[in-house]
């Protein structure tokens, strides 16, 4: 009790002492570390203060900035911030970029952040991309997400620095793993179309439904390439992998990545293609939808089964100078010349029509014969219509009537009409 009441008593007779000489005490009072040591004026209570006012601009400004002069790099930051906006002072940007320099020198991430932005915006400091990297990068390589999203859509773009996907995908994959969702959606797509990373249909889908799982992120837009995917890695395992169908999915997926990608470069909405606007994509003329529509069409997936529409598009592509499109005509017409009787019949019907090819009656009835003569019932009835029109060859219905009965055997319903339509007119 002795002992704590001489403590009490020289710790008052040394306080009495200094309040004496107040002199000597305002000019330790101006010495930093003696300043944050007197009670009610440590940074960290002109903080607690600030930030208690918080909702009141104009009487939080003086104690942050308070706290900033002390060199308080959180304070700085908040006063930068104060004065670009004219938040609770008179607007000043060119004093808000010092401040917001001062913490970010003092490794202050979000102002290093904020740094990038305004550099790569232009505006209140002179655009340059050379200082957004510099100032994006120091905020990344401290986990500072935004920054490591927006680090990497400076390499995809590829402006300054240059277009750089394998950087790109790393920085994407920092911000997806800590839970940014627009980073996850790159990086599901990264995945799925190979860029920067090695092809992984499985990692793409879970990327992308991860990202559909959080709030904000419109779920529909990218489930149906999650699933799409999913169902390329299932094709993929399979022994009785389908080669044909296989490429047609991978190639659509790649042809959607490649439209996500150029928008993003290009500062587009983003959006999943529907079978319309992927249409429209064609008919503008772009050969990677053409080829990639009429793939759908002639394998009918994600779409009705229609080789003849299909076999149009392919031909509009290869006639672009699509070598995936030109693949798959060579290799329907190698089927036909190896007796596969779908692509004879095929290849009747579009010469016939004249459909991506020059119309050729005599080619048609080649194509048509051969598979007619395989017992083919669309073949037969078919070429039983070429002989009863006189299509490029002389008309002749009594031909016509025994294709149609070879047909109509096998249950062809427009042949049985057709054999109906004839006994009625001889009725007559």
């Amino acid at each position: 009790m002795r002992v704590i009441l001489l403590i009490l008593i020289l710790a008052a007779a040394t306080y009495g002492y200094f309040t004496q000489i107040d002199p000597e005490m305002e000019l330790l009072k101006k010495i930093p570390i003696v300043q944050n040591m007197v009670p009610g004026n440590s940074v960290d209570a002109i903080m607690n203060q600030a930030i208690a006012l918080n909702n009141k601009p104009s009487e939080s400004f003086p104690l942050y900035l308070k706290a900033a002069e002390m060199g308080d790099a959180e304070a700085q930051h908040i006063v930068g911030s104060m004065y670009i906006f004219g938040d609770g002072t008179e607007q000043d940007p060119e004093a808000g970029i010092m401040w917001l320099h001062k913490a970010a020198d003092q490794g202050f991430a979000a102002s290093q952040n904020d740094l990038g932005a305004y550099y790569l915006q232009g505006g209140i400091v002179p655009q340059d991309d050379e200082e957004a990297v510099l100032w994006f990068r120091k905020a990344a390589e401290q986990g500072f997400v935004d920054s490591q999203h927006a680090l990497a859509m400076m390499y995809f773009v590829g402006r300054d620095p240059q277009q750089d996907d394998q950087e790109a995908a790393q920085w994407i994959k920092r911000a997806s793993e800590n839970g940014l969702a627009k980073a996850q959606v790159i990086l599901g797509l990264l995945y799925i179309g190979g860029r920067g990373l090695d092809r992984d249909y499985s990692q793409g889908a879970d990327w992308l439904m991860q990202a559909s799982e959080q709030e904000g992120v419109d779920a529909s837009q990218y489930m149906r390439l999650a699933r799409a995917a999913q169902q390329v890695n299932q094709i993929l395992k399979r022994s009785d992998i389908d080669p044909v169908q296989a490429q047609t999915l991978r190639d659509r997926l790649d042809f959607e990545v490649d439209q996500f990608f150029q928008r993003l470069r290009t500062g587009q909405q983003q959006q999943t293609l529907t079978i319309e606007q992927l249409a429209q994509i064609a008919e503008g003329g772009d050969p990677g939808a053409q080829y990639l529509l009429g793939a759908m069409y002639f394998n009918g997936q994600g779409v009705e089964k229609n080789p003849i529409l299909g076999m149009q598009w392919l031909k509009r592509a290869s006639d672009q100078g699509s070598d995936q499109a030109q693949a798959i005509i060579d290799q329907i017409f190698d089927m036909a010349e190896q007796g596969g009787v779908e692509a004879q019949r095929l290849l009747g019907a579009v010469y016939r029509e004249g459909v991506g090819f020059p119309q050729s009656y005599e080619e048609s009835i080649q194509w048509y014969r051969r598979a007619a003569n395989q017992g083919d019932a669309d073949a037969q009835y078919n070429l039983g219509v070429i002989y009863w029109k006189g299509l490029g060859i002389t008309q002749d219905r009594n031909q016509t009537m025994a294709l149609w009965r070879q047909a109509a055997a096998q249950g062809h319903e427009s042949a049985q009409r057709g054999l109906e339509k004839i006994e009625s007119m001889k009725a007559r």
